[in-house]
């Protein structure tokens, strides 16, 4: 209800272009699909846009110089690419990549999270959309009404995954040191919400996958059955 107060007092504009009516504009999400990957759906790696040029320049801004807001741009183009609502919803949690709170508290925001925020938001509103214009037999149980849903909704969960050593950047690290840095780096807390549960990490940039490798390791460790990752871009280093 506030979002939409809010964007009825404060009209959302193209990110890119300063357009009125959306946070990124048809024209500007054309631009933006020429760095497009493709998928392979049986994998357990989705990867939306490669690290380049415009997508580069935008997460920079979003990750390290307060632009926050551009949470809105991403999170649009992830709802609007069906393939990647379709992997997400395969998943029975999603879980933002945790920052250790001093970086946080330094940043202001945790980048992974405000997106993973506003998609599972936007799916679970549309499938209670289209659930709700079905025949559905309600369950009356101790005087609560609910429906029956046919399609199941994923969870966010911000809470299962803490990062608990204050590593610098991986961007800032040599290639060997990669890997060091982030040994150690996670913890899981409360495992049984995850046991035999279908777990998606979600991140802003996959390079050598040192941190979706170490998350993965955890995760498994406290009992996950599998375990994908999703991220807006993929640097291909050369």
């Amino acid at each position: 209800m506030l979002d939409k107060l809010l964007n009825i007092l404060f009209p959302p504009r193209c990110e890119l272009c300063d357009t009125l009516g959306t946070y990124i504009c048809t024209k500007c999400y054309k631009e933006l699909k020429k760095y497009e990957l493709e998928n392979n759906e049986k994998e357990e790696k989705f990867f939306l846009y490669k690290y380049e040029e415009q997508i580069r320049k935008l997460l920079i801004k979003y990750k390290f110089n307060g632009k926050g807001y551009l949470c809105n741009l991403f999170s649009n183009c992830i709802l609007n690419d069906k393939s990647a609502c379709k992997f997400i919803n395969s998943y029975d949690l999603i879980i933002p990549v945790p920052l250790h709170r001093k970086r946080k508290n330094e940043r202001g925001y945790n980048q992974s999270e405000l997106i993973a925020r506003k998609v599972v938001k936007e799916l679970q509103e549309n499938i209670s959309a289209k659930e709700f214009q079905k025949d559905n037999i309600p369950n009356i149980n101790e005087n609560n009404f609910t429906y029956q849903n046919s399609q199941k909704y994923i969870k966010l969960n911000t809470k299962l995954l803490v990062k608990i050593k204050n590593t610098k950047p991986q961007s800032t690290l040599k290639l060997p040191d990669r890997i060091k840095s982030v040994k150690g780096a996670y913890k899981v807390k409360n495992p049984e919400v995850i046991k035999g549960k279908k777990v998606l990490i979600f991140d802003d940039i996959y390079t050598m996958g040192n941190t979706y490798n170490e998350c993965k390791k955890v995760l498994i460790e406290a009992g996950a059955e599998e375990v994908g990752i999703f991220t807006i871009a993929r640097d291909f280093m050369e």
